[in-house]
């Protein structure tokens, strides 16, 4: 009898019915605390929180602009021997790409792009029988090109600050003019 009570003075001036496990203060008024603890417990039923409207934006999706390490995927998937679901797409990327880009170039991206100093050295992948080879060496070398590219410029942190320019162009007095 004493729930059904507290879920009717509960339940807001919509008429809604509350929700499970939400806020009761039927719950913790009798709890031994100061009138200003009780008094901040009125707040929390007090709260009605803003009804937002959030713009969506579609984003299309382009393969073209998707990195992707590896060989071209020819979307032959033999079926797991235990039966099980497949997890392809949905925890382990699985995406064709007819151009793949390099892991080490990708990987030299991530680096610039977040900034980080690497600790470990980075193994970088040979090509074999390289000088059968010219496209792939010449790929190699527009896209390491091509992330230089891109690289920001270099930023200088000063220690103290720097004067002003107009201070700087200003004239020189005479005596210094004479002394020079």
């Amino acid at each position: 009898m004493q729930q059904k009570d507290d879920e009717e003075a509960e339940a807001d001036e919509d008429g809604d019915k509350p929700v499970p496990g939400a806020y009761n203060p039927f719950e913790f008024a009798n709890l031994p605390v100061s009138a200003e603890v009780k008094e901040l417990f009125e707040y929390i039923g007090r709260f009605k929180p803003q009804k937002i409207d959030l713009e969506t934006k579609m984003k299309p999706f382009v393969p073209e602009f998707v990195p992707a390490v590896g060989e071209v995927d020819a979307l032959i998937k033999m079926p797991r021997p235990d039966g099980q679901a497949e997890e392809f797409g949905i925890t382990v990327l699985d995406e064709p790409c007819l151009n793949p880009e390099d892991k080490t170039v990708l990987e030299l991206k991530y680096v610039q792009s977040k900034n980080v100093v690497r600790a470990t050295p980075m193994e970088v992948d040979s090509i074999e029988q390289a000088d059968k080879k010219p496209k792939e060496i010449s790929r190699w070398i527009e896209a390491v090109q091509g992330l230089h590219k891109t690289r920001p410029p270099p930023t200088v942190n000063y220690g103290k600050a720097m004067p002003d320019f107009d201070s700087l162009m200003a004239e020189w007095p005479p005596e210094m003019e004479q002394a020079f």
